[in-house]
C-alpha cells in the first residue's frame, strides 16, 4: 500500500530552473568574497578588519537583491 501510494503521487517540482551563467557568475563572486574575507582576517587593525567586513556585508546585501528579483 505504502509503495502503491508513494509511486501513484505526482511531485511537484520543487525549483525553478536556473540560468547557468547567472549561477556560474554568482559561483565566482562567491568564490571572491571568501579570498577577500580570507586577507581581511590577516589584517593588524581590527578598524581595518570592521570596514573590510562592513564592505562584504553590503556586497552581500546586494547580490540578495539580484538573487530575489531574478527569482521573480
Amino acid at each position: 500500500w505504502i509503495r502503491k501510494t508513494a509511486l501513484s503521487q505526482k511531485i511537484a517540482k520543487p525549483y525553478k530552473n536556473a540560468d547557468p551563467k547567472l549561477l556560474a557568475s554568482l559561483g565566482r563572486i562567491g568564490g571572491n568574497l571568501n579570498q577577500i574575507a580570507k586577507q581581511a582576517n590577516t589584517l593588524d587593525k581590527d578598524t581595518d578588519k570592521l570596514r573590510v567586513f562592513a564592505q562584504l556585508t553590503v556586497i552581500r546585501e546586494q547580490l540578495n537583491e539580484v538573487l530575489d528579483r531574478h527569482d521573480r
